[in-house]
């Protein structure tokens, strides 16, 4: 008998958030039995569930056991090159033939203000969706499907990246930077689109690489001792 999408995703939501909140730290055994007595279902689903953790590269076979995929420096320096690589071909294509309407610029300009009021009230889950929204914006409107596809497979990566700044959780930059990627769009201007996505990738990839690089912060991951 076929198992209902309805459990399979309900453990897939489960153990992916665990995962993104370093709940589940890097490296830790995923048994299926023990996720499937936590959730309170059968083992079949939760089977399926890591299955698609899997294919989210989350979730790896090290020496013949399932466990959560380590995370280090190179791999943020990775996954934010490649951020930055789809969302500027984006920005070129905004630019040159599918200018953004000014519904979507309006609607990039209150997602920032949506985020001002995330940072001040420390709702990161919140925080972290808008930032979502706003560059997902960006790459779904380019209309580019195999960009809009290679960004989707790899968004829970850059999701995972994005839960270190936990902690160093200093966001005030990213409203401007914000701002003046949505002034660039809006003016048409290539040049300064681009320069100011490069300068937000750049400014993120040293925000997420801090937890490897500086002692006090790295002291402070609770999971320190399984970063590579």
């Amino acid at each position: 008998m076929t198992q209902k999408p309805g459990l399979v995703q309900i453990a897939y939501d489960k153990i992916l958030h665990d995962i993104l909140a370093f709940a589940l730290k890097p490296g830790d055994l995923i048994s299926d039995y023990q996720l499937s007595k936590d959730i309170g279902m059968s083992r079949t689903p939760v089977r399926e569930a890591i299955r698609k953790l899997m294919y989210d590269s989350l979730v790896v076979i090290d020496n013949g056991k399932t466990v959560v995929a380590d995370i280090s420096e190179e791999d943020i320096r990775d996954i934010t090159e490649l951020r930055s690589a789809l969302e500027r071909q984006a920005i070129e294509i905004l630019i040159t033939r599918r200018p953004l309407s000014a519904e979507s610029i309006a609607q990039m300009r209150q997602l920032n203000v949506d985020l001002e009021q995330a940072i001040r009230t420390r709702d990161f889950r919140l925080n972290f969706d808008i930032e979502d929204r706003f560059h997902g914006l960006i790459v779904k409107s380019c209309g580019n499907q195999r960009i809009i596809e290679a960004y989707q497979q790899y968004h829970l990566l850059i999701v995972r990246a994005r839960w270190l700044s936990l902690f160093y959780p200093d966001y005030e930059p990213t409203l401007k930077e914000h701002e003046a990627i949505v002034d660039a769009l809006e003016k048409k201007s290539r040049e300064d689109a681009l320069a100011a996505m490069d300068k937000h990738m750049f400014s993120s990839y040293k925000h997420f690489s801090r937890v490897f690089t500086d002692p006090e912060i790295r002291a402070a991951a609770r999971f320190v001792a399984l970063l590579k």
